[in-house]
């Protein structure tokens, strides 16, 4: 009781602290306090004396394993038990999602040791990251303020920092996959500004990295980019110039990969591709009614975001056209 009040005023100090310099035009301040309470709320949470229930100890296994297999993730290297490649517990090449995280935290589990600080350091730290590259994002948009304010949201956002903690499914490879994808916003925005051809290049690596990551889902940033070079006011060729550079990137970097595990693990990899790019069932939670999603909203953006979806309603209501 009395830890949880120490923290909660711990909290309303900081963040009043965080604010009242936002208000002030405080940049160098308000942006080092930002970036050090993310920094703190995500180690805090991280601070579980055990790995939690689902994905973390999947991910754990396997980054510690990842150097003792060629970078092909690998659920045991000892065989004890019968393999099955259906099955994504029991399989003995887990391409469930790819090598990228497993990879960076296997380094940190290399270099700290086997242990649970090691474990999560990199998603506290790319999680913070993230923060500060959002930020920059915002500014290129917006004022100081409101990229302070943004970013300060970021850093209490109680989904990201339960991902960082590994408490969530997906977790640190979710961690390490939103860093990316604001990364290559974040090029993206770098590029648009003098259309230089190495941010494509720099682009193309990032996204390839995502797909390192999370597989397909690499596919929503680059479309997003993809459309944000198409609405840009040039030339045509210009446009369809540069949006190739991007995907024949990203490309030549993903597709030497899939052939060397098509090559060394042909069943699981048959099985792999045939899902990747299936239809995606219906999960439970999809069957609720609309308004069930309207409530559920506050779990990702917290209660207040409701004060934006109303100016939202207001501000097009009177400016139907």
């Amino acid at each position: 009781m009395l830890a949880g009040s120490t923290f909660v005023l711990f909290y309303i100090l900081i963040s009043s602290l965080i604010l009242f310099s936002i208000w002030k035009k405080k940049i160098k301040l308000s942006t080092s306090l930002i970036l050090i309470f993310g920094l703190f709320l995500r180690a805090y949470c991280s601070l579980d004396v055990e790995l939690n229930t689902w994905d973390e100890k999947y991910h754990a296994l396997i980054s510690k394993n990842i150097f003792e297999s060629s970078f092909v993730p690998h659920l045991y290297l000892n065989y004890f038990i019968e393999f099955d490649h259906i099955d994504w517990t029991r399989n003995e090449v887990w391409l469930s999602k790819p090598f990228f995280p497993f990879l960076v935290i296997g380094t940190s589990l290399k270099v700290l040791g086997t242990n649970l600080f090691a474990l999560r350091l990199p998603s506290i730290l790319i999680g913070t990251a993230t923060i500060f590259v959002g930020y920059k994002i915002i500014l290129h948009f917006f004022n100081q303020q409101v990229a302070l304010l943004s970013s300060y949201l970021h850093a209490i956002n109680g989904l990201t920092i339960e991902v960082c903690a590994g408490k969530i499914s997906s977790d640190h490879v979710d961690a390490i996959f939103n860093f990316l994808v604001v990364s290559s916003f974040w090029v993206f925005v770098k590029y648009q500004k003098q259309f230089e051809k190495l941010w494509l290049y720099v682009g193309g690596l990032i996204l390839a990295l995502c797909f390192f990551s999370k597989w397909i889902m690499a596919l929503i940033p680059l479309i997003v980019i993809a459309f944000g070079i198409l609405i840009q006011n040039r030339e045509i060729v210009d446009k369809i110039k540069d949006l190739s550079l991007l995907i024949i990137t990203f490309f030549l970097i993903i597709i030497p990969y899939l052939v060397v595990i098509a090559n060394m693990y042909p069943v699981e990899s048959e099985l792999f591709f045939k899902q990747l790019f299936s239809v995606i069932e219906e999960a439970e939670v999809h069957k609720e009614p609309p308004f069930f999603f309207f409530e559920k909203i506050t779990v990702v953006f917290g209660e207040f975001v409701y004060i934006p979806i109303l100016y939202f309603f207001i501000t097009n209501f009177r400016r139907r056209e």
